[in-house]
């Protein structure tokens, strides 16, 4: 029985996902490229082609409605399905674990499709911490 081990990243995939992991919020690929250009990142196609390995590895996920990047939480399952919820006050992106959720998706997702190719569900609205201040001012 084989272990479950790490994929395997290139030199620019690990300055990608680190920058990632560390980020506070998600990144666009410019954004990417701006931060890592002292790491000598000099174009768009060096950025992209890092972030599609991730993605394929599933060590990142793109929120969708921002064009933009974020580390995963759990990426030791490859095969998740994680919603996002999205702060549209403040910009903060969080990943919801939740396994009732994802049977849900993936339930309604078998009842129309043969074959899920892609896995985005994202609620946007204001967080607690903004809604919170709003309400004190």
């Amino acid at each position: 029985m084989k272990s479950a081990r790490a994929p395997k990243l290139t030199p620019h995939e690990q300055t990608v996902l680190k920058l990632l992991s560390h980020a506070p919020k998600p990144l666009t690929a410019y954004a990417i490229l701006s931060e890592l250009h002292p790491a000598g990142f000099r174009s768009p196609p060096t950025v992209y082609r890092a972030l599609e390995s991730l993605l394929k590895k599933g060590l990142i996920h793109r929120i969708e409605s921002l064009n933009a990047y974020t580390a995963c939480n759990h990426a030791e399952d490859h095969n998740h399905i994680s919603p996002f919820a999205i702060c549209n006050a403040c910009g903060t992106v969080e990943e919801i674990n939740s396994a009732a959720i994802a049977r849900a998706m993936k339930k309604i997702a078998g009842e129309f499709l043969a074959q899920l190719e892609k896995r985005v569900l994202e609620f946007s609205g204001i967080c607690h911490n903004c809604a919170k201040k709003h309400r004190s001012a």
